[in-house]
């Protein structure tokens, strides 16, 4: 990925070993720039930065043990009622045919 700079970026990796949560993104090599960061906790896909509001990284920034609780507890569910949502669901091979 190229940085608005014009330089190269690598991918970053921050983690918070307690609270099993984890801040990947995009550092800019020339600038230092860092960018589009996605906020996990315990493996699961919590949060993303929005275009001028780095949530993930405030996020991440103050979590502490019970809002890392909370918000995998909030996310988890609404992951899980999306994926039982009929409308969403992938039909299975045997539906096809």
């Amino acid at each position: 990925m190229q940085c608005p700079c014009g330089g190269a970026t690598d991918r970053g990796k921050a983690r918070n070993g307690p609270l099993k949560a984890d801040l990947e993104y995009q550092v800019c090599q020339g600038c230092g720039r860092v960018s589009d960061a996605e906020l996990y906790i315990q493996g699961r896909w919590v949060s993303s930065d929005l275009p001028g509001d780095a949530i993930a990284r405030r996020w991440f920034n103050e979590l502490t043990e019970e809002s890392a609780e909370q918000l995998l507890s909030v996310v988890t569910a609404l992951q899980d009622a999306l994926e039982d949502d009929p409308a969403t669901r992938e039909p299975e091979q045997a539906e096809l045919f």
